[in-house]
C-alpha cells in the first residue's frame, strides 16, 4: 500500500534551492508565500507528493479566496514551479516528487534495518559480550 506523505513528518526545503531559483525570485512576494504554503499542503494532504486540483477544497486550505487562489496558481504555473496534469487532475512539483521517493526509500530501509535488528535480537546474535 502506498504512503501519503504526510505519514513522513517532514520533508527537505532549502531556503536557498529556492532563493537562488529564478522562476521563483521572479514571483511577487505573496505568490511565493501561497507557493510555500502550497507545498507544504500537498506534502500533508497529497497523494505520493500530489494533489487534488480542486481550487474550492485548495483555496480554503491555502485560507485565501477562490479568485485570489487561481491567480497565485497560474503565476506559479507560469513560473514551471507547478505542473497540472489535466488527465488525472493532480497538482505536483517535480522536486517534491523527488523528495517524496527519496524519503520513502530512507523510511523503507530504516523499516528493514530495524527489522533485521529485531530479528537478530531474538535470534540470540545480539552478543553483548562472553562472560
Amino acid at each position: 500500500m502506498a504512503r501519503k506523505p504526510y505519514d513522513y513528518p517532514y520533508y527537505p526545503r532549502n531556503p536557498g534551492d529556492f532563493f537562488e531559483d529564478p522562476r521563483f525570485t521572479r514571483l511577487p512576494g505573496l505568490v511565493r508565500g501561497t507557493f510555500g504554503n502550497l507545498l507544504d499542503l500537498i506534502w500533508h494532504k497529497g497523494f505520493e507528493a500530489q494533489l487534488s486540483d480542486d481550487d474550492d477544497e485548495i483555496s480554503l486550505w491555502l485560507n485565501l479566496d477562490k479568485g485570489t487562489w487561481i491567480d497565485h496558481k497560474e503565476q506559479i504555473m507560469a513560473s514551471g514551479l507547478l505542473k497540472v496534469d489535466p488527465d488525472m487532475k493532480r497538482i505536483y512539483n517535480n522536486r517534491l516528487i523527488a523528495e517524496y521517493g527519496i524519503t520513502r526509500h530512507r523510511c523503507e530501509q530504516n523499516s528493514r534495518n530495524r527489522r533485521g535488528a529485531k530479528e537478530k535480537a531474538a535470534d540470540g546474535e545480539d552478543d553483548k559480550g562472553d562472560s
